[in-house]
């Protein structure tokens, strides 16, 4: 990670999903339905990345798009800032500022911090 336009003591802010909730709570497939048109989703994990696959057809059009995300831990994140020279300031585990737990938290919010110029 590199934040060379950060300015001295600017803020960072990361918001992620919370890895081991995704993986407790993950649902292989499913159809949600917007206006009339049927998307079907699909999800797995492997390799250590979530994979999602939503396929639909509009205008008598066929569409099929992927996603792949790498699940990054607290641990991994903790790594990248340190290596970046940020220094963490606060976890969150949701929208609403809660505390971060790592069973149950949905969200993994981060707040961290350049170093100011000495």
């Amino acid at each position: 990670m590199k934040l060379d336009s950060a300015k001295p003591g600017g803020l960072f802010l990361l918001d992620y999903f919370n890895t081991t909730w995704v993986q407790q709570h993950l649902v292989d497939s499913d159809i949600k339905t917007v206006d009339g048109v049927e998307f079907h989703l699909k999800r797995n994990i492997r390799d250590g990345y979530v994979y999602k696959t939503v396929e639909f057809e509009a205008s008598g059009q066929q569409f099929r798009f992927q996603e792949k995300v790498r699940m990054f831990t607290l641990a991994d994140f903790q790594a990248l800032f340190l290596d970046s020279g940020l220094t963490l300031r606060d976890i969150y585990g949701g929208y609403d500022l809660s505390h971060f737990d790592a069973a149950t938290s949905t969200r993994l919010i981060l707040i961290a911090q350049k170093p100011s110029m000495a």
